[in-house]
């Protein structure tokens, strides 16, 4: 017999809901993941809320019956940790030791290997099936079993917070899913992922579909919608915005969930609340930037006389190609307002990195170029002297300490902005680019035009002294003396006459 999603749902509701404590009604969005997974997608990724029953429903539901059946016989899941897909591998082998219903329809006879990740079962007819369990970044090349690869692996939950919130993990956990994980598959194997978005750059919201909010709550789903780079996937939320729509109402009412997202917000942990049950890894109302901070230009403040600074996060393409080089420009005022005038984010090599800046140093004269120290900004060094000593024009370096936490070094900008002094053209065509990435810091899934935004801050509190409108007129005044030749006039200065 075919495994379809019906087969699923008879094999669950008559061999493993009767033992379940409290059993609610199978909602649609089960069947929806059971519909994909028994789809002949060779990747399947679905992103669901916490406590919706996704383990129950795939990790033991699905499985157990691709196993029973025989359209799998050697199967691999895949956990954040090897203890958790111990847990997941015992309550599978509970069912074959335990379960009396399923042990006669399908004839099991047994064990014949028990240990705690690798599990062999036998039938009355001979055949085997074999089980192992796996966390995250362990060691995969090489599984083997009677010169077969494994034909399933159901990945459930291999993400943490601790991963994802830092880069060069994230690149090498995805590395190590795309070359040490899919591998082991044999020719005609599948992976099912399932779990809930830590992170807007993490490797399952990278399976999710591109068109932004876009979800499946309670609506038929349409797997053409969903195909991005030969994967199949679909985000879903407990409810909509109103909770009009629940995901499974006999099981996660309107009260509850409006209960629990009360005991988020008191907490002032709705972020967590956006993660855990919408797929958001950020909650809007709860941001660390937020759309409200920044003010749009007034009439008159493109005009204003400013003290410059280019602030820079650089990356080379030839190094990385997943990363921007970021150029922000802001100006300072005599109020103390910060002025965001000109931001370029690109993928660039070291020459256009330097001609970049060069021409930006002309159009804005600024009094500092600041950026963090590192490799990058060492090996550029020498290619920025040349050009400095070619147009012979100098300016200010000022390198500030790389630090891991980003969060804690945009402190000194973002309070500046959420008092209100911080000034930004929202007309310009570079702003719905920054405003996404401010909106969904830190768990965007870049964050080169923060890290330049950040430095901002960090260079106006250590260096900025700002002018009062006397200096402005003062310095006016000398410039337009200069401009007009009367500082020729009088005694010079060493003769006396």
């Amino acid at each position: 017999m075919k495994v379809t999603a019906e087969v699923v749902e008879g094999f669950v509701k008559s061999l493993l809901l009767p033992k379940f404590d409290d059993a609610a009604e199978i909602p649609l969005c089960h069947r929806e993941w059971w519909e994909l997974c028994c789809s002949p997608n060779k990747f399947v990724a679905i992103a669901a809320p916490r406590g919706f029953a996704k383990s129950t429903a795939i990790t033991l539901g699905y499985l157990l019956t691709k196993l029973c059946f025989r359209e799998s016989s050697f199967a691999v899941i895949v956990s954040d940790t090897e203890a958790q897909s111990i847990l997941f591998l015992n309550d599978i082998k509970r069912e074959f030791t335990d379960n009396e219903n399923l042990i006669k329809m399908f004839g099991v006879k047994g064990l014949e290997k028990d240990s705690e990740t690798d599990v062999i079962v036998a039938f009355d007819d001979g055949h085997l099936i074999r089980l192992m369990a796996k966390g995250s970044e362990q060691k995969m090349r090489g599984l083997k079993w009677h010169s077969k690869r494994p034909d399933l692996v159901v990945c459930d939950d291999i993400e943490n917070d601790e991963l994802v919130m830092n880069k060069e993990r994230r690149e090498k956990f995805q590395r190590w899913f795309n070359s040490a994980l899919i591998p082991i598959l044999s020719d005609k194997g599948i992976i099912r992922v399932v779990g809930t978005i830590l992170h807007n750059d993490s490797l399952l919201e990278g399976f999710m579909p591109k068109e932004r909010d876009k979800y499946s709550v309670v609506e038929p789903l349409k797997l053409s919608a969903t195909h991005y780079r030969g994967w199949v996937g679909v985000k879903y939320a407990a409810h909509n915005k109103d909770f009009s729509k629940l995901l499974w109402p006999a099981k996660k009412t309107k009260e509850a969930l409006q209960a629990l997202r009360s005991l988020y917000e008191s907490k002032g942990q709705l972020d967590s609340y956006s993660q855990e049950m919408l797929n958001r890894p950020i909650d809007e109302s709860n941001t660390h930037f937020r759309r409200s901070d920044f003010l749009d230009f007034q009439d008159g403040d493109r005009e204003k006389r400013l003290t410059y600074y280019i602030t820079m996060d650089l990356a080379v393409t030839l190094k990385s190609v997943s990363d921007y080089s970021c150029f922000m420009v802001s100006g300072v005022d005599s109020d103390g307002y910060v002025h965001v005038r000109h931001v370029i984010k690109d993928r660039l090599d070291s020459l256009e990195i330097v001609e970049v800046l060069g021409q930006l140093v002309k159009t804005y004269d600024p009094v500092m170029v600041v950026t963090e120290k590192g490799t990058i900004v060492n090996s550029i060094m020498p290619a920025i002297w040349k050009w400095m000593e070619e147009n012979n024009l100098y300016y200010r370096f000022e390198l500030f300490a790389s630090s891991v936490d980003k969060v804690q070094r945009s402190q000194a900008i973002r309070l500046r902005a959420r008092a209100g002094r911080v000034k930004i053209d929202k007309s310009a065509d570079w702003w719905p680019d920054l405003e996404e990435e401010l909106m969904q810091f830190p768990r965007s899934a870049h964050d080169d035009q923060v890290d330049a935004f950040s430095l901002i801050g960090q260079a106006i509190n250590k260096f900025y002294e700002a002018p009062t409108e006397q200096e402005v007129a003062d310095e006016a005044y000398e410039d337009e003396k200069r401009d007009s030749g009367l500082n020729d006039q009088g005694r010079e200065e060493l003769t006396g006459y």
